[in-house]
């Protein structure tokens, strides 16, 4: 969770920093507020020099934003308020360090969470045969069914029908 308490300087969330100098601004991703625009901007910095990815719109001051970024092999996912803002694949780096800044503002983090899946775990795999003879596979991470409706499986294959949520989806094939 963020609050950008100001109008000026800058902050926002690092990851896969290539770097282990506390100046993470080389090297790595960013979510930062842009000073002049006000608008949340998803970047890759190489060398010093900054590249939009994404352009996630105006921010609102002194307004709390739940921030949740899935960077998934090439793919990254930035959900504001569990809205999907952007969907961009870029493939500069596959690891590195995370962290959160700020420079010459009243930002405040609250809640900061750090998640590593291992590649290819997810909370249920969903499959089928495409009519084609390709199987298809979607990974589910966040599913909650409502109360009473959790299937409770007696033999394979299994073939439910209930209604359920899921927080993210990825195409696995």
């Amino acid at each position: 969770m963020s609050n950008w308490s100001d109008p000026y300087g800058t902050a926002g969330i690092v990851w896969r920093a290539q770097t282990t100098d506390p100046d993470y601004r080389k090297n790595s991703y960013w979510l930062a507020k842009a000073i002049a625009t006000h608008h949340l901007l998803l970047m890759k910095v190489v060398n010093d020099g900054n590249t939009i990815l994404a352009d996630l719109g105006k921010y609102a001051l002194d307004q709390w934003y739940d921030i949740e970024i899935i960077n998934v092999d090439n793919r990254i996912y930035v959900y504001i308020n569990d809205v999907l803002k952007a969907y961009v694949e870029d493939s500069q780096w596959s690891q590195g360090r995370v962290g959160v800044y700020r420079w010459g503002t009243g930002m405040k983090y609250e809640y900061f969470h750090v998640e590593s899946l291992p590649k290819g775990e997810y909370g249920i795999i969903v499959s089928w045969d495409d009519g084609a003879g390709n199987v298809r596979k979607i990974g589910l991470d966040g599913v909650t069914f409502p109360s009473g409706s959790l299937p409770i499986p007696k033999n394979e294959p299994i073939f439910v029908e209930t209604p359920f949520q899921a927080k993210r989806a990825v195409v696995i094939s």
